[in-house]
């Protein structure tokens, strides 16, 4: 084995210096139409799945083939915020007299599985177009009709959309001539439920006018203000229903919500059952009066009779009353919901045991939870009928809304979808000098802890693998995350695959917060990739007294699924005593080899005087804990502290040494925990000294044969630690000393008793060695030389004036 160090010396006399030598079908993305509350719920729109990917569909046409009329309002606008997935927002309705829907599609592995529980999320925000009061609202629903993606609520004409209280799901309640509900069943979406967002009540009995036609009443709920163009009620007609007047226009309408304001509440709008008819009765004051030109004989006691719908409600089971509810469809400000926010709905679909379960209003848009008292929480029955033969266990699922004569913007935003992939994450945080988790308030590190915060992901369930997963992690204040030596802050794995994270990945947002955005190295699926991990090493920050870390919230989004959690509070404290390592944190021994670890500790309260006698030194190597080390045992110095490790202890290839001080009395008066890698490695051989800024004496002048002494420090040593029988050499050669173009007339010499030996261009043996025992054995080479040994500088004449520089090899040889 071959060292080699080269140096570099000039003479004045003379001087030495050494150194070492798809297109998305049936769905077009469009920008979104202009109002005040629109334009603020898209700069605010929350994290969601990317819409313009192909996996989700809007109603086109009625079972024969026929384009429906008018369209559909729903389509995909961009959200404006600096979010991932701009195409994420669908507006199902943003004006009057309109209706709209979407879907996932089946054929792309968007549906709800019934048979296993599934969970899905979605973000909902209806706000008011302009001044006008809220339009009628939305509609969460998961269906099997035999439409497929083109279901929608309908009028008589199946390819007339029908709008304003169906929701875009509901029936139509215009056969006012039968006490059956079949009839208005029969044109709500088929074998569905329905959670309905209702803003708008719809509680009267008929509208503002009415539409006589023989012996039935007839009306048109979602065009309630103009009559029917080929029905007129004469002017002189004076019908009454319940002793109202009837005025010119259309019948019975808006009535499925009597009784009700503004609510949230669910039902199966293809079941007759979901509706209930009621009946009415008109008459006139004189025996005879001609409708339609026909002559009807009328009196008291022979009234007329038509029927008015109402709907059977499921009404939430918990949280906000009906009341606190209307609250959330705020109808006194140009926002929408009271707090002009997005809406947040879990819903849980347990289609095997006949359950569905859901939470509105139960996370805010910073990803906090918000208490179960403030959301509307709903247990709800399937029957096993509900749905009918669904074919491949694949149930659809999506939004419908609807407005009448009252606009609204109506948008949802899809979180998390079971089809694609179902995931969580959970966290980890860790105290690594002390070894304590950080779970709670009450659990604390002290300023300047070494602090691991581990993001756990795990794929549960879906049809697909989660792809495209990016990280965005807003990290804790009073945490300071520094890089290490090769500039990272931590890793990122997928099952055995893992990656440094840099520094470069922690920017800072808008809102001031420290945010770390990576990509996991690849998707996660069933099998070795379904976990992963986000590992980030920082430090607890300094504070001035005890202080709290406040939980943030943070993301992991991917193309096909979104995974949310919240990181714990937990609490930095000021330590009482100061513990000051002398150590290096990460050092390197031979094996076989003990060390020490030293400092210093004092108390922060700086007017106190810290006695050895009182203070124990707490060690643990290895998560092995040690006997304790009284103070006084290790240094006679007060303050000073050392502790010895044997090479019995440090077995690994990387020992973790965790060393604090403590009062010997209670063991709470203590100082951090400071953590110390030590490392072993095989036994080598090495200079382990060498002459950094060697010269030689000054002069005047040189003569013939002049030897010229060493000046400054020439330290000259080699540690071997290759065990006992080994040997080594240590040779040297210099080149030519110059000044400018000039050669100093002489040479470097190596002079040993009697005999000397040119190192200029000459390969000279300075010293051997031989190791006798296995502990390591530094050889102090230039202690036995003397002013007239070692290396010298020797003169073949006179020279000119100047400084004078050149090279010494240091070469070692691991054998003699």
């Amino acid at each position: 084995m071959k060292r080699s160090k080269k140096y570099y010396f000039i003479i004045i006399g003379v001087f030495l210096l050494s150194t070492f030598v798809n297109p998305f079908l049936g769905l077009t993305v469009n920008a979104a139409d202009t109002n005040a509350n629109l334009t603020r719920a898209l700069s605010t729109a929350p994290q969601g799945i990317d819409l313009s990917n192909g996996r989700f569909k809007m109603p086109e046409k009625d079972a024969n083939g026929v384009a429906y009329s008018p369209a559909v309002s729903s389509k995909v606008v961009s959200a404006t915020n600096d979010l991932p997935n701009p195409e994420r927002v669908v507006q199902i309705t943003n004006g009057g007299i309109q209706a709209g829907g979407i879907w996932g599609d089946p054929d792309r592995n968007n549906y709800i599985s019934t048979n296993k529980k599934q969970t899905i999320s979605m973000w909902l925000n209806m706000s008011k177009v302009g001044g006008n009061p809220l339009g009628d609202g939305l509609a969460f629903v998961l269906q099997n009709d035999s439409r497929k993606t083109n279901a929608i609520a309908t009028k008589a004409d199946l390819s007339k959309i029908n709008n304003g209280e169906t929701l875009g799901v509901w029936g139509y309640d215009h056969y006012g001539s039968s006490a059956d509900t079949k009839a208005v069943a029969s044109n709500a979406i088929q074998n569905s439920w329905a959670l309905e967002f209702d803003a708008l009540s719809d509680n009267n009995t008929y509208s503002s006018s009415m539409d006589i036609s023989k012996d039935a009443l007839y009306g048109d709920s979602f065009l309630h203000t103009t009559p029917l163009p080929d029905k007129t009620v004469q002017q002189n007609a004076t019908a009454k229903i319940n002793g109202n007047d009837l005025l010119n226009g259309t019948g019975p309408a808006n009535s499925f919500d009597i009784g009700l304001g503004k609510h949230i509440a669910s039902g199966f709008p293809g079941n007759p059952d979901a509706y209930k008819s009621s009946k009415m009765s008109w008459y006139d004051t004189s025996n005879t009066q001609k409708i339609l030109n026909t002559t009807y004989t009328l009196g008291l006691t022979n009234p007329k009779s038509a029927y008015y719908y109402t709907q059977n409600h499921t009404m939430p089971t918990s949280g906000l009353s009906e009341l606190d509810v209307d609250s959330l469809f705020d109808d006194t400000a140009n926002t929408g919901f009271a707090n002009g926010d997005w809406r947040h709905l879990t819903i849980t679909i347990d289609i095997p045991n006949n359950y569905i379960e859901y939470h509105y209003n139960d996370k805010s848009t910073d990803g906090k939870d918000i208490s179960s008292d403030r959301q509307v929480i709903g247990h709800v029955t399937i029957p096993p009928d509900t749905f009918g033969n669904v074919t491949d266990n694949k149930l659809l699922y999506g939004f419908t809304g609807a407005t009448g004569s009252e606009a609204m913007n109506g948008l949802v935003i899809f979180e998390q979808i079971p089809g694609f992939a179902e995931t969580d994450v959970t966290t980890d945080f860790t105290d690594t000098s002390s070894g304590d988790s950080l779970k709670s308030s009450s659990d604390y590190a002290y300023s300047g802890d070494q602090l691991n915060l581990k993001y756990n992901l795990t794929y549960q369930d879906g049809n697909e693998a989660w792809t495209g997963v990016k990280s965005h992690i807003i990290l804790p204040k009073n945490v300071t995350f520094t890089p290490d030596s090769d500039g990272n802050i931590g890793k990122v794995s997928v099952g055995g695959t893992s990656e440094k994270i840099p520094s470069s990945a922690i920017t800072t947002d808008s809102d001031g917060n420290t945010v770390l955005e990576y990509a996991l190295p690849s998707s996660m699926s069933t099998g070795d990739t379904s976990t992963a991990s986000y590992s980030i090493n920082g430090v607890a920050g300094s504070v001035t007294s005890d202080t709290t870390v406040s939980s943030t919230h943070s993301r992991f989004i991917g193309d096909n699924g979104i995974a949310n959690v919240d990181s714990p509070v937990f609490t930095i404290k000021n330590p009482d005593l100061i513990f000051t390592p002398k150590t290096d944190i990460y050092t390197t021994i031979n094996k076989g080899q003990g060390t020490k670890i030293e400092g210093t500790v004092s108390y922060a309260d700086t007017s106190k005087t810290l006695q050895n006698k009182d203070m124990t030194i707490h060690a643990s190597v290895n998560g092995n804990d040690y006997t304790l080390t009284p103070m006084t045992d290790t240094s006679t110095i007060q303050g000073q502290v050392i502790y010895s490790l044997t090479k019995e202890q440090l077995i690994n290839s990387t020992n973790t040494v965790r060393i604090y001080i403590a009062d010997s009395a209670t063991g709470k008066i203590r100082s951090r925990t400071e953590t110390f890698y030590i490392s072993t490695k095989d036994g080598g051989l090495s200079i382990s000294e060498y002459p950094k800024a060697a010269s030689f004496k000054t002069v005047n002048t040189t003569r013939k044969d002049q030897v010229i002494s060493r000046s400054g420090n020439w330290d000259l040593s080699v540690l071997d630690s290759r065990g006992s029988g080994n040997n080594w050499k240590l040779m040297a050669n210099s080149t030519q000393l110059q000044s400018g173009s000039t050669d100093f007339n002489g040479s470097l010499i190596f002079k040993t008793g009697n005999n000397s030996y040119s190192l200029t261009g000459n390969d000279v043996q300075i010293a051997t060695g031989q190791t006798i025992s296995n502990d390591p054995v530094t050889t102090d080479i230039d202690s036995t030389w003397t002013g007239d040994s070692g290396v010298l500088l020797k003169s073949s004449g006179t020279n000119q004036a100047g400084t004078y520089d050149g090279t010494i090899n240091w070469t070692l040889y691991d054998s003699i």
